[in-house]
């Protein structure tokens, strides 16, 4: 028998927010969505939920409230 479950993926930063509004795709908002950040880079902008189980983050700021723009 095999696991299927999957090993969190590792990251410095996790940042939560309410909406998270990228340059693109153009006039796009994501509600409850996450940014995950590996050194300087951006390696993923998914719905916080999954990114809670994907990744296991250095440090992470949830602002459930908050607007995270110009991803």
């Amino acid at each position: 028998m095999t696991d299927t479950a999957r090993i969190p993926e590792a990251c410095d930063l996790l940042i939560e927010a309410g909406y998270v509004v990228p340059i693109e795709p153009h006039a796009v908002v994501l509600e409850d969505h996450a940014v995950a950040v590996r050194g300087s880079e951006i390696i993923a902008i998914l719905p916080r939920a999954e990114a809670r189980e994907r990744f296991a983050p250095k440090q992470t700021v949830s602002r459930p409230e908050a607007a995270l723009t110009e991803v």
